[in-house]
């Protein structure tokens, strides 16, 4: 189910698959006229299980824990960020 980042949270603006997501554990915020904002941490959880896919500016986007090192890069132990996957630099917060 897709899902696209906005500010902070991910919204899947498709009525009925937001209400599969929410009816399916809660998760989320019902919107009016169909649809579900899910809260970063939620949003996050739902990716990771692959039971959604985050986008941003139509590139598909992935969670990165505090424990993945990415190529040419040293370990990141201080936070966890999000990023396009595309590379390392372009993306990441």
């Amino acid at each position: 189910m897709p899902g696209e980042l906005r500010d902070d949270a991910v919204v899947i603006g498709d009525q009925k698959e937001g209400c599969q997501i929410y009816n399916r554990g809660n998760y989320g915020y019902p919107l009016s006229g169909g649809g579900l904002e899910l809260d970063l941490i939620e949003a996050t959880y739902l990716l990771e299980t692959g039971r959604i896919r985050v986008t941003s500016e139509e590139t598909e986007i992935t969670f990165l824990s505090s424990s993945t090192t990415l190529p040419g890069s040293m370990t990141n132990s201080t936070s966890s960020t999000w990023s396009t996957g595309t590379s390392a630099s372009a993306g990441s917060w």
